[in-house]
């Protein structure tokens, strides 16, 4: 036997694994996992963007398609859930994209299932029993459904997070050539991340996996982006998703239920919203509350999640208060608790707690809250809100009680500040849905390829294989056999 063939009976033998499908998974699991240098290494040797801007564009001036194509990789199941709040932001987003396809992993069954949910987006599943299995089964599911006529259908993939879902989006957009771009909603570095969440170290390992991996992150908020920004420094796309709160929706909407019908108990609720974690300000708002709880006619309804409730729940009991308070993890109809609660006390520092804030004021519920924000510009105390120091005890429970003993603050807080946020936040969602477009197709277009094009926004091109007809009829109505 010569030495060539000696040679390739080794190279054969060592690539085993490319053909074991349990082999390899685990494989690369594990190189995903490791956060040895060696895997950073390797990084450097990746083309940079200034090389592959070189490349012809997937936007150009060819065909008569002026919007792109997109898919979201993500791990919501309820994308899958008609009705939800999260499907109809994929059909609304349907009005600015040529085709919307949301790609979920999980869902009820083994098989893949796939629905058409407007006239341009489609929803997927991709089930897995193992969640190390998911991305694999997520990119073999975008081969199958989201290839027409030999040619891609979407210009652009977005992972909507760098875990799970952010892995199976970097395969997807590795198998069709795309650009990716990842979503980040949460602080995964933070020390109240790993306090939150069981599967934080998986999670991490995940995350800096693939955002070692993309070049265009948008982040939820501000402090998220300075975040990505230090710790990832090859990441050169950095941005915040544009917000919406739908504040107009919330003044017009109808609640579907009267939280006092729901807790006959109480005569008087109060909202809060607060991690369940060791260090949550759920402490401050339950040690301001805690004379009023005594009380069996006031309720306190907590929306949080995370792995101290257990710990909040003993502490309730110890404090002799526990049926006054009632502990909700996830709230699909937050107008009705908004519209039919009697306060929202608001004890957090963060962009979140301003946002509930806002969404509080324009459904007319009284606010007693921290100094965050926007919530100091906005409001005044004492004639459209109570506003506190953020962390001082004292004067959450003084103002809550003062609320209480005078029953003109009620109806005066409701309308002074829904007019307040009515008049001076901007809420366009026309405006919104654009700029959520925008920032997504920023990463098509290269910025010198946008200043050159002949039209607002250039043509779009599949940037499909050479056999590939010149472009495929978009998919049918009737969903396809999994």
């Amino acid at each position: 036997m010569s030495d060539t063939s000696v040679e390739k009976k080794i190279v054969f033998e060592d690539d085993l694994t490319m053909f074991d499908p349990a082999r390899r998974a685990g494989a690369v699991l594990d190189h995903v996992l490791d956060t040895r240098p060696k895997s950073v290494e390797r990084i450097h040797k990746r083309v940079s963007i200034k090389e592959a801007r070189r490349d012809r564009p997937i936007i150009d001036r060819d065909t008569g398609r002026t919007m792109s194509r997109v898919l979201f990789v993500t791990s919501d199941t309820r994308a899958l859930e008609k009705g939800s709040s999260v499907q109809n932001h994929y059909m609304s987003l349907s009005s600015v994209f040529d085709e919307v396809h949301v790609l979920v992993l999980g869902g009820s069954t083994h098989a893949r299932q796939e629905h058409r949910i407007s006239q341009a987006a489609w929803v997927y599943s991709a089930p897995s029993a193992q969640w190390w299995l998911a991305p694999w089964r997520a990119r073999q599911a975008a081969l199958d459904m989201l290839v027409f006529s030999d040619t891609v259908r979407p210009d652009v993939v977005v992972g909507t997070d760098p875990y799970t879902a952010g892995l199976s989006a970097y395969l997807i957009a590795s198998a069709f050539s795309r650009p990716l771009q990842i979503q980040v909603h949460e602080d995964f570095l933070a020390p109240t991340f790993k306090q939150a969440d069981a599967h934080y170290k998986r999670k991490q390992r995940l995350a800096r996996y693939v955002l070692r991996r993309t070049n265009s992150v948008r982040t939820a908020t501000e402090v998220l982006a300075q975040t990505i920004n230090g710790k990832f420094k090859r990441i050169v796309d950095v941005a915040t998703l544009p917000q919406y709160f739908d504040l107009q929706g919330l003044r017009e909407a109808v609640p579907t239920f009267d939280v006092h019908e729901r807790y006959k108990d109480f005569k008087f609720v109060i909202l809060t919203y607060a991690p369940l974690t060791a260090d949550s300000h759920l402490h401050a708002v339950i040690t301001a509350l805690r004379g009023l709880l005594m009380s069996p006619r006031i309720g306190l309804i907590v929306i949080g999640t995370g792995p101290a409730k257990h710990l909040f729940q003993e502490k309730v009991k110890l404090i002799g208060i526990a049926k006054s308070v009632v502990f909700l993890e996830r709230v699909e109809d937050t107008v009705s608790l908004l519209k039919t609660a009697d306060l929202l006390i608001e004890a957090g520092a963060t962009e979140e707690a301003e946002e509930h804030v806002l969404k509080a004021a324009a459904a007319g519920l009284p606010i007693v809250t921290a100094a965050v924000g926007r919530v100091e510009t906005l409001f005044t105390d004492g004639s459209s809100a109570f506003i506190c120091p953020v962390g001082d005890i004292d004067c959450l429970s003084k103002k809550t009680n003062q609320f209480l003993n005078q029953s003109s603050y009620r109806s005066l807080f409701a309308h002074t500040a829904s007019e307040i946020v009515a008049a001076r936040i901007d809420e366009d969602p026309v405006n919104y849905y654009r700029s959520y477009r925008d920032t997504i197709e920023s990463i098509i277009v290269p910025t010198d390829q946008a200043e050159t094009s002949t039209s607002p926004q250039a043509a779009l091109v599949n940037d499909k294989p050479p056999s590939a007809p010149a472009d495929a009829p978009i998919a049918p109505t009737a969903p396809r056999a999994a």
